[in-house]
C-alpha cells in the first residue's frame, strides 16, 4: 500500500502520527476510519507529486 513511500512522509502529508499511519499500513485494529482515508488521501497526493 505504501508504494515506496517512507511513513514519516506519508504521516506527514497525511498530518497524523508515524505509529498511525504504521497501523493502517499494516491494517491493525484499532485506527479510525478517518485515519485511513487520510492516508489513502496522502499516498495519492504524494504519488501525483512523483516526476514520471
Amino acid at each position: 500500500m505504501a508504494r515506496g513511500h517512507r511513513v514519516r512522509d506519508i504521516a506527514e502529508q497525511a498530518g497524523l502520527s508515524e505509529a498511525t499511519v504504521d497501523r493502517v499500513l499494516h491494517i491493525r485494529p484499532g485506527v479510525s476510519p478517518r485515519a485511513v482515508r487520510a492516508v489513502e488521501q496522502a499516498l495519492l497526493d504524494l504519488d501525483g507529486s512523483r516526476p514520471s
